[in-house]
């Protein structure tokens, strides 16, 4: 169970994204990423091609993906090697050798301090994790051509419900994905860590390209398994219920910023077709409560070291004036409770993110207060 829910106070800045669950469960880091127009992708485990024309000539750019088995042997317990190394640095906090092993392409003064606070993040999601980590996938993507020209790459056949997209910088240097999977406690726990590490190799040498650490299971359910549950809501017309469980399941499949994966993609358009239907913008439009009227802004989620809780976002009539937003509070619980009972059945607490005005930019910051209260009336208040 989690310790009592708190406010987080004034002044917390947010970041709207296209995904329900972004940025709430884990910290990424990319820093090679280009900003360049993707490309045409390629035909994973099957040499291919991607075109590039970045500025006004033409290039090619070769890409073969290479999974599991399919890989040189040597290849693979080199990639799998470092990766692990990475993955036990981290959890040791040797966040200098995670510096040093970056590669050349993505270390930038001015992102040595976000990359520290990023690996320290993740290692606050490693401390309860014990163990070996297993290896959940490992690919290769062989790439020449091009130069540092961003590309998306297909690792799967497109009927493969393992298969992902890979966005890289292409410039002659192959890119390795490891994804482990930790558990939290003993083995067989009901919670488990995905470690995603990407790696680029330069010379013989695989350097850090990016790592990802997000909770891969969560109350003894993987994605499929929420996916399955948000479905049965769906099905029953209860659409905040389903956007919720399905926004979760979103979350345990998430791999990292430049990898998406098939279930990844399919729950996505699940909730984009959620947010167009009438239902749900009716769910989520203003809310009377005695006599204030609430602005329903978005749902999200947000994750802590051991818990996952829906966020309800809304407009402030009175502004960020912490004893209102407090009361508030008090009131806007009460009325989750009554219109989604399920609720308390799969979440311990709900966050109130409140805004003086409509946060109405994707990609801007806001001025936002939150307040978490715990579902279950009998608990004790945050």
């Amino acid at each position: 169970m989690p310790a009592a829910p708190t406010s987080f106070g004034l002044g917390f800045g947010t970041r709207f994204g296209p995904r329900l669950g972004m940025g709430l469960a884990a910290v990424a880091l990319c820093l090679a990423c280009s900003t360049e127009t993707p490309t045409s992708s390629a035909a994973a485990g099957d040499p291919g091609s991607v075109a590039a024309d970045p500025g006004g000539g033409s290039r090619t750019i070769a890409v073969a993906c290479q999974a599991g088995h399919t890989i040189d042997p040597s290849v693979r317990a080199a990639v799998e090697g470092q990766a692990r190394v990475l993955v036990q640095a981290l959890h040791d906090g040797k966040t200098d050798a995670l510096w040093d092993e970056l590669h050349p392409q993505a270390r930038r003064d001015d992102q040595r301090q976000p990359f520290m606070d990023a690996l320290s993040s993740m290692r606050d999601r490693l401390r309860g994790t014990s163990g070996e980590p297993q290896l959940e996938s490992v690919h290769v993507v062989d790439l020449s051509g091009g130069a540092n020209d961003l590309a998306r790459v297909q690792c799967g056949a497109p009927d493969d419900p393992r298969r992902f997209t890979l966005m890289v910088n292409a410039g002659g240097e192959d890119v390795a994905v490891v994804v482990l999977r930790a558990p939290e406690g003993a083995p067989g726990s009901e919670s488990e860590q995905a470690i995603t590490v990407q790696l680029r190799q330069r010379g013989e040498h695989w350097h850090l390209l990016g790592i990802q650490v997000n909770p891969s299971t969560w109350q003894g359910k993987d994605a499929v398994g929420w996916e399955m549950m948000g479905d049965v809501y769906m099905s029953q017309q209860k659409v905040v219920m389903g956007y919720l469980l399905l926004g979760l399941a979103q979350t345990l499949s998430d791999r990292g910023a430049s990898i998406t994966s098939a279930m990844h993609a399919r729950i996505e358009d699940k909730l984009a077709a959620i947010q167009r239907d009438r239902l749900f913008a009716a769910e989520t439009g203003i809310w009377t409560v005695g006599d204030a009227r609430f602005r329903i802004e978005g749902l999200s989620l947000v994750a802590t070291r051991r818990d996952i809780s829906p966020v309800i976002k809304y407009v402030s009539p009175q502004g960020l004036v912490e004893e209102l937003l407090d009361r508030d509070a008090d009131a806007l619980v009460e009325e989750v409770r009554r219109r989604f009972p399920e609720l308390q059945q799969h979440f311990d607490a709900v966050v109130f993110e409140a805004y003086a005005q409509v946060p109405s930019q994707p990609g801007q910051s806001y001025q936002a207060y939150r307040i978490v209260r715990f579902l279950d009336p009998t608990k004790a208040r945050g």
